[in-house]
Order: C-alpha cells, then sequence, then structure tokens
C-alpha cells in the first residue's frame, strides 16, 4: 500500500489518528530530498503517535514507526539553528529556562515524596532542596558547553545540512539523561537524602521505596497483560501465568519513565517462542508474536531516547 492510498483511506477517529493521518499527507508531499529533512519537532511528534498507536495494532502507527523512528536523524534544509539545536536536548521544555523552571518543580515533587515517606525536617528539606539543584547546574552546564560547541560551528559555517548528524550526535546524549531523569540514584540529590536523614529514617525510607517500586513494576506489568488482553482474548488462568512469567523473566529496572509498558513488551518479545506457547494455544500464539513484528525497532528507538530499560 503506497502512502497515497494510506492517505485516501477511511478518516480514522481521536485527535492522535488525525496526527497520523496529516504525517501521511505530508510524507506524500515530500520530495526524496525531504525525507531527510523532517524537523526535531516532527519527528518527536510522530514518534509519540507512533507509541500511543501501536497497542491498537494500527498499520498508520507501524508506518509513523518507520518514517518518524528510523530516519537517521532530524533536521532542517537551510541549517540547523541554535533553538533547533536545544529543542534536540530538551524536547517539550524547549530551551534551558523552560526545563530549569520544570526540573526546580521536580525537585520539589521529590521533597514531597521523601517526606510523605518519612517526615523531613525544614534543614533536611534545604539541603536536599540544594543538591537538586547542584544537578540542574551540573546538566545546564554541560548544555552550554554543548551549545559553545554549536556556536563555534556556527560561526565556521559548520552547521548545514551536511553536518546534521554531527550536530545531532552532540545532543543526543543530553536528551537522553533528561528522558531517564536527573535525580536518580546516582543523582546529587539522593546521595544527599540518604546522608540527610537519620537511621530511622533511612531505614523506613529504605523499605517504602522498595514497596513502591515493587508496586510500579506490578502496575507496569498488569498494565501490559490488560492491553494485550484487548487484542487476544485469554482466561484467567493464562493472565496470571502471563504475569508469572513476566516476574520471573522480564525484569524491569526503571519503572519511572513513559514507556514502560513498551519496555515490557519488547522484553517479552525477546522470550523463547516455547515459555509463550507453554501457556496459549496456537492461533493465541501466533497473534501475540504477530504483535511483536515492531518489537526491534521500537527497542532502537527507546535506545535512542535514553528510556530503555537494560
Amino acid at each position: 500500500m503506497t502512502f497515497s492510498e494510506l492517505s485516501r483511506s477511511p478518516r480514522p477517529h481521536g485527535a492522535r489518528q488525525r496526527a497520523v493521518r496529516r504525517s501521511i499527507r505530508d510524507v506524500n508531499e515530500m520530495s526524496p530530498k525531504g525525507w531527510s529533512l523532517l524537523s526535531s519537532e516532527a519527528w518527536c511528534q510522530g514518534r509519540d503517535v507512533a507509541f500511543e498507536l501501536f497497542r491498537a495494532r494500527r498499520l498508520r502507527a507501524v508506518l509513523i514507526c518507520l518514517v518518524f523512528c528510523c530516519v537517521s536523524h532530524p533536521a532542517v534544509a537551510d541549517g540547523i539553528e541554535l533553538s533547533q539545536f536545544e529543542r534536540w536536548i530538551f524536547s517539550s521544555m524547549q530551551n534551558a529556562e523552560n526545563a530549569r523552571r520544570v526540573l526546580n518543580d521536580r525537585i520539589e515533587m521529590e521533597i514531597d515524596l521523601l517526606d510523605q515517606v518519612t517526615p523531613l525536617k525544614e534543614p533536611q528539606k534545604e539541603m536536599i532542596r540544594l543538591a537538586g539543584k547542584g544537578d540542574i547546574a551540573r546538566f545546564l552546564n554541560e548544555v552550554d558547553r554543548a551549545v559553545q560547541e554549536f556556536k563555534i560551528r556556527e560561526a565556521n559555517g559548520a552547521n548545514g545540512q551536511q553536518a546534521v548528524n554531527e550536530l545531532y550526535q552532540l545532543a543526543m546524549p543530553l536528551q537522553q539523561r533528561l528522558n531517564k531523569g536527573l535525580f536518580n540514584k546516582d543523582s546529587l540529590l539522593r546521595k544527599v537524602a540518604r546522608t540527610a536523614i537519620d537511621e530511622h529514617q533511612a531505614v523506613e525510607l529504605r523499605k517504602r521505596e522498595a514497596e513502591q517500586a515493587k508496586r510500579k513494576v506490578e502496575l507496569a506489568y498488569a498494565t501490559f497483560v490488560a492491553n494485550l488482553g484487548r487484542q487476544v482474548p485469554m482466561t484467567m488462568q493464562q493472565r496470571d501465568a502471563l504475569m508469572d512469567l513476566l516476574r520471573d523473566k522480564a525484569k524491569i529496572n526503571n519503572t519511572s519513565g513513559p514507556y514502560v509498558a513498551y519496555v515490557v513488551m519488547v522484553k517479552l518479545s525477546e522470550m523463547p517462542e516455547a515459555q509463550i506457547k507453554a501457556i496459549f494455544d496456537e492461533p493465541q500464539s501466533k497473534a501475540i508474536q504477530s504483535t511483536f513484528a515492531q518489537a526491534a525497532a521500537i527497542k532502537q528507538s527507546l535506545t535512542q531516547m535514553g528510556a530503555w530499560d537494560e
């Protein structure tokens, strides 16, 4: 089926499906050269649409995955501008000013979460807050160095189409760090939080964190199984057996990202087929295997975004 045929297909329902249709129309109008000139914003929107629609197993989702996730790099026709370069780094946050505001709000959220687990005194909160600001400053300093490198290239005329891949590779590690979250277990915020609390609070914190992590993992498994059950009808016994398989074989370390359900799907797709056939009959197994068609592409996209769970 050609892009033109797809664009004439019945109008899908919902805002995100309409976004796919617009993307298909835009692709129809592209010249061959235009395929390498997709903007970062369009690339990110198409990627997110594809992930959102993948669960519905729509052909359009597969199309957008191929168009937006397999293009080597997003770019623009007349050279990269600083605002474009910053969007590669900050995605929806757009620039450093917005990122600083959003990340400062996240510090307060982290403090509130800690305070719910074990009540903190104001000096403890202030120590954690300062540590979080240190994480932000350290990250933005690295962004500044990347921006300075970009400006040097721009001044030398080395920000044109031929340099797109090099510039994108300069931005990608920073984008990945931001996607993974600045306040992870190795952050200053977490390290100071562990030292700022007393022994009793530390014991309570470790206990609550373990409980929360376990609940998040269970929720990720349950969400995936529920979504799969809408595509492949299964008995309660089969659901329970699949949950047990995921608990045993699909270990999830990072449950904070927005794409956890896709991580679960990819990990299931990498398991021996015999383990799935031990739970489901032949038609069910084939239907489940068909949902894995884009697993490799999705894993690659998750890895590029820094959202893949090793």
